[in-house]
């Protein structure tokens, strides 16, 4: 019976996990905005914190349609000289 209980807690903890989540994830991108399979839409000012000083004004002449954000993705492996990896793009916005 304890192990049912402890079972039964797990799954209703981890379900109020996701669904804090994923309303996280909704309320973040702001609607119409959108971004291609496997990237996730950030703000600009995320993407500029993870970059190098000379690739910043790169970073922002990117965001062009001046809406703050960008699609980001962090790639697996780092590139030497380059941590961390990541590719951004601007988003699809309406």
């Amino acid at each position: 019976m304890r192990m049912r209980s402890l079972t039964v807690s797990v799954c209703i903890a981890s379900a109020a996990v996701m669904t804090v989540v994923t309303a996280g994830a909704a309320e973040a991108a702001p609607a119409g905005r959108s971004c291609p399979s496997g990237y996730e839409l950030v703000s600009l000012n995320f993407v500029l914190k993870q970059a190098a000083e000379g690739f910043k004004p790169a970073i922002r002449a990117a965001d062009e349609n001046g809406d703050k954000q960008l699609c980001y993705k962090l790639l697996p492996g780092p590139i030497p000289l380059f941590e961390p990896t990541f590719l951004y793009d601007d988003n699809v916005a309406p």
